[in-house]
């Protein structure tokens, strides 16, 4: 069963990502909640195999990302800020769980929107250097 974010974070599963592919691992892992010491969530475990098929599928993508123009691939990063933080009341409510912190310290604390933003414009910066782009200054937002 593949996760599907709510309000109520009990009783999820987490399958894993190969190759574009949600997949369950070998076995499943208890994510246990540090404050209660209960079992809130299962995770997959990925297999010597799944592990190797993981890294042969990022290898085999990278030419393809590398390849992306830079524009378009800062367009991406900030579109996986935007699906983040359109989750971000759920995400807190998974983290305080897997990390036992009170939710008001992950709720105060924005994921994505500070996050990728804050990563995306200084690799802007470098990689338009590095390919002759010059030093005109990007912004993310």
């Amino acid at each position: 069963m593949t996760a599907q974010l709510t309000n109520d974070v009990s009783g999820m599963t987490f399958d894993m990502l190969i190759n574009g592919q949600l997949v369950s691992g070998s076995r499943t892992l208890d994510v246990i909640d540090p404050a209660t010491a209960q079992v809130f969530a299962s995770c997959a475990c990925a297999s010597e195999a799944q592990l190797e098929q993981a890294i042969a599928a990022a290898k085999a993508a990278f030419p393809g990302w590398a390849a992306t123009p830079i524009e378009q691939r800062k367009a991406i990063m900030l579109q996986m800020a935007d699906a983040v933080d359109a989750e971000a009341d759920t995400l807190a409510r998974l983290l305080t769980c897997e990390q036992g912190k009170p939710l008001p310290c992950l709720k105060n604390n924005r994921l994505a929107p500070d996050y990728f933003p804050a990563m995306v414009n200084p690799l802007m910066r470098v990689v338009g250097a590095a390919i002759g782009i010059g030093a005109r200054r990007q912004n993310a937002q």
